[in-house]
């Protein structure tokens, strides 16, 4: 009996030493121990070791049924974990790709910075030339209206010269025909009934309106000018005057647009043989011959080599404001018709057009109507005729029916004849061209 007793310890032994890192060939082991010493342990002591046994085998089984769902979450994360190691890859793969798209953004955004630059660069430039543009224009406007000012005051001028040469020319006729029958008058001195070659002789009279102190009584006078022409012959104040130099001869020196023969007189100091042989000339070789009070003969000036003058340059851009100025005028007039007619297109206007003409035109209207239906009327009959033939159109039948209607009804009765004359000789016209197409 002692004997068995501890052969059982010593197999409850070897049980207490099982655990979770026994072999199964132990546990094998000890299944076989367990029943040879069950066959010598009584039944009582065998329930207690059972009972023992299962109170130590039931926490083993919680904590192996533990260790199995833990193994299962494990399981499924190891499977999570697996998956999200599979998208950090993906991911990861996907960073180069990224890293290019980024850096090729980033060069994108440097050119379009360096464009923007540009560009504000360009609209700065763009916006100073504007600037200077419009002031040039105002400028060359500013000298255009200097111009116009200068040119209207020339115009003044030239329109005050030609009166001046109308009066002048008048004036001079009236000397001419002085001249052509002058006054008889008794001759002094034998020598004044003589003429000299290319010179018109000019006899003063003292009781004239042609009156002009020189020193009294009758002799020649010396002009030089249209100027001196006229105030020669013209009333004087009695208020003395200084005493004039006298000289042999004078020119008449006369406007360069004047083709006026000269001529010059002899003063009644100085032999005719003398005057004859010392003629002056006639030309307008001297400078002082073009001159005139308004500055008309003004003599060119030097060129100064150091002006930048262009002329080219000048005149493309005047014709460049013009055609600007011209071109802006005949929008905004296009514009503005377009505005003030309500109509955007051609087919708008000439609808408006039409309406305008039958609305505030309706004779012209029914007049242009009844012209498209010459060809198919100029055959009907006229019912004003009571259906009798009209004699062919004639023009001197027609004035003699303009004359009639005037003389009856006035202007009004001869308009409407006149629309009535007209629409026949057309359809006479119509008539002789249908015939000419048959033929």
């Amino acid at each position: 009996m002692a004997e068995t007793t501890n052969e059982a310890q010593s197999v409850t032994q070897s049980l207490d030493m099982i655990g979770p890192q026994s072999m199964a060939m132990t546990i094998q082991k000890g299944g076989k121990k367990i029943e040879r010493v069950v066959a010598s342990i009584p039944e009582d002591q065998i329930d207690e070791g059972y009972v023992e046994l299962d109170e130590r085998l039931a926490p083993l089984a919680s904590e192996l049924e533990l260790m199995k769902n833990r193994c299962i979450e494990q399981a499924e994360e190891m499977v999570e974990l697996r998956r999200r190691l599979q998208e950090q890859e993906t991911k990861a793969a996907e960073v180069p790709l990224l890293r290019q798209s980024v850096a090729a953004a980033r060069s994108d955004w440097q050119v379009a910075v360096q464009e923007r630059t540009q560009a504000t660069a360009v609209l700065s430039r763009e916006r100073a030339e504007n600037a200077r543009l419009q002031q040039a224009v105002q400028t060359q406007v500013a000298g255009v209206r200097a111009k116009e000012e200068e040119v209207e005051k020339l115009q003044g001028k030239l329109t005050r010269r030609d009166k001046r040469l109308a009066l002048l020319e008048k004036k001079l006729k009236v000397l001419t025909r002085t001249m052509k029958h002058p006054r008889t008058a008794p001759a002094e001195d034998p020598d004044d009934s003589l003429q000299i070659e290319n010179s018109v002789e000019i006899v003063r009279k003292s009781n004239d309106w042609i009156d002009k102190r020189l020193g009294g009584g009758d002799e020649f006078v010396v002009v030089d000018t249209f100027r001196d022409v006229v105030t020669s012959f013209m009333p004087h104040d009695d208020q003395p005057e200084e005493p004039k130099p006298r000289s042999k001869w004078l020119p008449i020196t006369l406007p360069k647009n004047r083709r006026t023969r000269s001529f010059c007189v002899r003063h009644p100091d100085v032999p005719l043989a003398s005057t004859n042989a010392d003629l002056p000339s006639t030309s307008y070789a001297s400078p002082k011959d073009w001159d005139d009070d308004d500055n008309w003969g003004v003599p060119p000036t030097k060129l100064d080599p150091n002006d930048k003058f262009n002329p080219a340059l000048h005149t493309v851009r005047a014709f460049g404001i013009a055609t600007a100025i011209v071109g802006t005028l005949a929008f905004g007039g296009i514009w503005g018709l377009r505005e003030y007619l309500g109509v955007d297109n051609m087919d708008d206007l000439s609808a408006e057009f039409r309406l305008g003409v039958m609305n505030r035109m309706p004779n012209l209207a029914e007049k242009m109507r009844n012209a498209l239906q010459f060809g198919s009327s100029s055959e009907e009959p006229d019912p004003a005729a009571g259906g009798d033939e009209r004699s062919p159109w004639t023009w001197d039948e027609a004035q003699d029916r303009l004359a009639a209607a005037y003389d009856k009804g006035g202007i009004e009765a001869w308009a409407n004849v006149a629309a009535q004359e007209v629409a026949d000789e057309a359809k006479l016209e119509m008539k002789r061209r249908e015939e000419l197409q048959k033929r």
